[in-house]
C-alpha cells in the first residue's frame, strides 16, 4: 500500500512539474509578445488550455508566475554556462566557454531573451540582479586567474 501511494504521489508531482513548465513556456511567449502589463492570467490560462483556477493552484498570481519564470530561466542559464566550462582548461578558455554557452542559451530561448532585454516588473528585479551578479563574479574570477597566469597582461588596460 505504501508503494502505491508513493508511486501515485510521484506521478502527481511529475504531472504538476510538467504543468508548471507548460505554463512557464506559454507565459514566456505571451510576456515576450505582449509585454508583462498587457498579459493577464486569463489569457495565459486560455493559451495553455487550463482553467484560471488551475493556474492559480500552480501560481499565487501573475507576479509569482513571472518571478518563477525568471528564476527558472536564470537558473538554467547559469547551469548551462557552468556545464559548458571545462574546470581543467585555462582561465581564458573557461571564460570563452561560459560566455559562448550563455549566448547559446539566449539564442535557444528567444522568448526569455526578449523578456530579459526588454521589460520586467520590479518583482523579478532581485532575481535578475542576483543571478547576473553571480554570473559576472564567475567571469571576474576567470579574468583574474587569466591575469595571474599571464594569459591577460596585467599592465594593459584593454
Amino acid at each position: 500500500m505504501v508503494q502505491q501511494t508513493s508511486n501515485s504521489q510521484r506521478r502527481r508531482e511529475l504531472r504538476r512539474a510538467q504543468e508548471r513548465e507548460a505554463v512557464l513556456a506559454t507565459a514566456a511567449r505571451l510576456f515576450a509578445e505582449n509585454g508583462y502589463n498587457e498579459t493577464g492570467m486569463t489569457e495565459i490560462a486560455k493559451a495553455v488550455s487550463f482553467s484560471v483556477g488551475k493556474l492559480y493552484n500552480l501560481f499565487e498570481n501573475k507576479e509569482d508566475l513571472f518571478v518563477s519564470l525568471v528564476d527558472d530561466r536564470m537558473r538554467r542559464l547559469v547551469e548551462e554556462s557552468a556545464r559548458a566550462t571545462d574546470p581543467g582548461a585555462p582561465a581564458m578558455t573557461r571564460l570563452r566557454q561560459g560566455v559562448r554557452a550563455a549566448l547559446e542559451y539566449f539564442a535557444s530561448d528567444p522568448h526569455f531573451s526578449r523578456i530579459f532585454l526588454n521589460e520586467y516588473p520590479e518583482q523579478a528585479d532581485g532575481i535578475i540582479q542576483q543571478e547576473t551578479q553571480r554570473h559576472f563574479m564567475l567571469i571576474r574570477n576567470y579574468v583574474e586567474k587569466a591575469m595571474m597566469v599571464g594569459e591577460i597582461p596585467t599592465d594593459d588596460p584593454e
